[in-house]
């Protein structure tokens, strides 16, 4: 029997705790009956915020798109500084620690679901999309070509998602000794190393 939580649940913890399901068990164990027991509540709260679980569902990607992609580049747009900080901002994000980790978890586990459902998939689609045309812009204003931007846009964006979902303290340490190797790798002509934009990663 299902002991009844003392504090309401609103939307929002529903939707939290539909992410943590999706990060520790996949997709198919985010079902109501499954949550709620999890948490300790009866379905009722559930049914009190959402018509079913495919609502539930798109609440989670929203959420994930929302969080991982919208609010970043505005944060960066906010900043108003060059294409060039902005893109070493871009650059760190993978290794930012703990909040890193946590949303290269989640991202896994959103592809991992995309690749089997249509709606996901869309987002996911949607997101990438977003961001490549969002980094591929700023290497534009750096005086590339739109077609050569979009290409190391491509390049530079591939690279990010490599990182952020794979461990980089296992592997990155000693490739790079500074970021701006790493810039002037992907960016060589418009880069070296005293002129490269070094960015702390606590300025985002």
């Amino acid at each position: 029997m299902v002991k009844q939580s003392s504090t309401p649940l609103s939307r929002s913890d529903w939707i939290k705790a539909g992410q943590q399901m999706l990060i520790k068990s996949g997709i198919d164990s985010v079902r109501v009956e499954t949550l709620a027991q999890n948490i300790g509540i009866t379905r009722g709260s559930f049914y009190h915020h959402f018509k079913g679980r495919n609502e539930l569902l798109q609440e989670i990607l929203v959420d994930w798109k929302t969080r991982a992609t919208d609010q970043v580049i505005r944060r960066l747009k906010n900043t108003h500084y060059p294409p060039r900080e902005q893109l070493a901002i871009i650059f760190n994000l993978p290794t930012r620690g703990e909040s890193a980790k946590a949303a290269a978890d989640f991202e896994l586990a959103i592809r991992a679901w995309a690749r089997r459902d249509k709606v996901a998939r869309k987002m996911m689609d949607d997101v990438d999309t977003f961001r490549l045309d969002y980094i591929s812009e700023l290497v534009e204003n750096l005086g590339f070509e739109k077609k050569e931007a979009c290409q190391r846009g491509f390049l530079i964006y591939s690279y990010l998602v490599t990182l952020s979902l794979s461990n980089p303290n296992d592997w990155q340490k000693g490739l790079f000794d500074e970021d701006n190797d790493l810039f002037a790798l992907l960016l060589p002509e418009i880069c070296d190393t005293e002129k490269c934009p070094k960015q702390d990663a606590e300025s985002a």
